[in-house]
């Protein structure tokens, strides 16, 4: 994401599910009969396998989907299950950077036939929108007896995610609490990729404006790339760290606009991927509608300074105010990340435009001095 988010907190639990839903296609996999045998299935899975035939067989409406794309599964050729169990493993492996080719790596679940994509959506789909959202899952070996979206989210905001409990991690923006009010994200949509829908390295919490609104189903992998080293990844990259933040007034607009560029040290493809995360999220436009609101800000701070001086300040004053809060910025970003637009909006100001902002202070100074001395007269 844009700030550092870390997965340390619900890897183990989100993994363990994962694969334990994998299992059901290797069983499939493995075997020469075209029916799911209860017998065979609690040999194999002797841990879990009896919470999972449980849902299978249960005669519910929100599970037949579930359990027909577990019949339609055995009834594929044994070649075809193979095939589908080898692509969700794969798929499953794509934040292990050691298994990627000269730092390419593509999914595979998208590629396989229709049939095989409905199972997917059909048998994941259960699994995150009524086990996982509405119910719990009971795996051994999970962390709690209960494993939930609620587990998820107090596991997610503990350690060195707490400073964003009430910060999106992408747009930056304030929320009220992370662990209620945000949604749970899937950067590799749920609706093309079901078999990441619990995977870990796919799951991040956001503003409702990053995920319903911009994001949506949109893919991160635009078009026929498959490539998925050609963009940014949450948890394996830090966005903020590849980009720098370019400020400039076109003429054309009321105020200045932000534009996201690679840092000078930046590996020649970083281009490209900022211009897809920036597909994803806006990021340039709605970041470049909140400066006015920051100039703004700005100019009441130091005009209030400038009055408790009595109307006297100098260029290098001015210069000495800003670079103070400035350096103060920085050191409560480590805390609160939402100031990071504020800060680097400062610091441009500061370096490419302060005789200007000096020039307009004295103005405002000037006005409010004369309409003083009208008042009085």
């Amino acid at each position: 994401m844009f700030w550092n988010i870390d997965v340390k907190e619900q890897e183990q639990d989100l993994m363990a599910v994962s694969h334990f839903l994998l299992s059901v296609f290797k069983f499939a996999a493995d075997q020469p009969e075209n029916v799911f045998l209860k017998e065979d299935w609690l040999a194999f899975a002797p841990e879990n396998g009896a919470w999972f035939y449980r849902l299978y067989e249960r005669d519910t409406e929100n599970g037949k989907n579930m359990h027909r794309a577990v019949d339609r599964l055995f009834r594929m050729e044994h070649g075809q299950r193979e095939r589908i169990w080898e692509a969700i493993k794969h798929d499953m492996e794509f934040m292990d950077k050691e298994a990627w080719e000269n730092g390419r790596f593509s999914l595979e679940s998208d590629q396989l036939s229709d049939a095989a994509q409905k199972i997917l959506k059909d048998f994941f789909g259960y699994f995150y929108d009524v086990v996982f959202c509405t119910a719990h899952f009971h795996l051994k070996e999970l962390s709690s007896p209960m494993y939930s979206r609620r587990e998820l989210a107090k596991d997610y905001f503990k350690g060195k995610n707490k400073k964003i409990r009430r910060i999106c991690p992408v747009c930056l923006n304030m929320i009220s609490n992370g662990e209620t009010d945000e949604e749970v994200e899937h950067y590799f949509p749920k609706s093309r990729y079901p078999c990441l829908c619990l995977h870990p390295y796919n799951l991040y919490f956001c503003c409702s404006a990053c995920s319903s609104r911009l994001k949506g189903r949109k893919s991160p992998l635009k078009g026929k790339q498959r490539n998925i080293g050609s963009i940014f990844l949450p948890y394996l990259d830090t966005v903020k760290d590849q980009v720098q933040l370019e400020f400039e007034n076109p003429g054309n607009k009321d105020s200045e606009v932000v534009s996201l560029l690679p840092v000078l040290e930046a590996d020649p493809d970083t281009g490209e991927k900022i211009k897809e995360f920036d597909r994803l999220f806006s990021l340039e436009e709605r970041w470049s509608g909140q400066l006015e609101e920051y100039y703004m800000s700005f100019y009441s701070r130091y005009q209030e300074k400038i009055k408790e001086r009595s109307g006297k300040m100098s260029l290098e004053q001015l210069e000495e105010w800003m670079k103070e809060d400035i350096k103060r910025n920085e050191a409560m970003q480590s805390v609160r990340p939402g100031r990071y637009l504020e800060g680097e909006y400062m610091k441009w100001v500061m370096e490419k435009q302060l005789k200007a902002f000096y020039a307009e202070l004295k103005s405002g100074c000037q006005c409010v001095a004369g309409d003083a001395g009208r008042d009085r007269n």
